[in-house]
């Protein structure tokens, strides 16, 4: 009888590989013991390949479903889950799927992705408490560049060549791309989402950099910078007013003290 790990990982042959020359041996009681094993091989390569689907239905459409689906169940023999949660399975997908270069489509492939990805994880967010600018009124005009701002969990930044929001919003709508989004044209995503909803916010450049500067954890002066790299004449007094206004900061980091 073969130790424990190797009876997993005989187990994991069958079930994700779908070898089963080291299972058949051992496995005893009723009838067609082989073919019951199978049972749980097609039903993990089908729950994974339903989960991509249903994380990923924008893609699914561009490329087409019977497509998408091949590619999802050799996606899942070849990348099995490394934790339990379902919902945190396929980041990576996007970028399998792109690798099989499709019709020259792969930065497309990979933007589209992307999004709908960060839209399944910033729909489950629960957002905090916003701060009013009034919480910038007791900190020294000195101090102010070297603050960090705490942003709203459910927030994600993403620059796309392609306009894959319009995408997403034709799909949502019912409605199959058409061909001049898939034409490249540069755009700078903001998506903030919580308890099952969304929003995307096309941004200028120089804002997006900074917001985003801001959401990784750069100081104030820091994001400033950012955005006038990005343009000459950015205004970052303005633009750290946009984000109170927008109920996006939830707390101010001051040195050693929060607010």
């Amino acid at each position: 009888m073969p130790r424990l790990a190797d009876t997993q990982a005989l187990i994991r042959a069958a079930v994700v590989d779908g070898d089963f020359a080291g299972t058949a041996a051992f496995l005893t009681g009723g009838r067609a013991p082989v073919a019951r094993l199978r049972i749980h091989e097609r039903h993990y390569a089908a729950s994974l390949s339903k989960a991509l689907l249903a994380r990923y239905p924008a893609l699914a459409r561009l490329i087409g479903q019977t497509s998408f689906v091949n590619a999802a169940q050799d996606y899942v023999r070849r990348h099995p889950p490394a934790s339990p949660c379902i919902a945190e399975y396929g980041l990576e997908f996007p970028r399998f799927l792109a690798s099989r270069r499709w019709q020259g489509r792969t930065a497309l492939v990979l933007a589209l992705g992307e999004l709908e990805w960060h839209l399944g994880r910033v729909a489950i967010a629960i957002s905090h408490s916003a701060l009013g600018r009034e919480a910038l009124a007791t900190i020294p005009g000195g101090e102010l560049p070297e603050i960090r701002l705490e942003l709203q969990p459910g927030l994600a930044y993403l620059g796309a060549a392609f306009p894959v929001d319009d995408i997403i919003r034709l799909h949502l709508a019912g409605k199959p791309p058409c061909g001049c989004l898939l034409e490249p044209t540069p755009i700078w995503l903001e998506v903030h989402g919580a308890r099952g909803e969304f929003r995307m916010v096309r941004l200028p450049a120089a804002t997006w950099t900074f917001r985003r500067e801001l959401q990784l954890g750069s100081r104030l002066g820091r994001a400033a910078e950012a955005g006038m790299d990005a343009k000459a004449d950015f205004d970052p007094g303005q633009a750290l007013l946009g984000v109170f206004a927008d109920g996006l900061a939830v707390a101010v980091h001051c040195s050693e003290r929060g607010i």
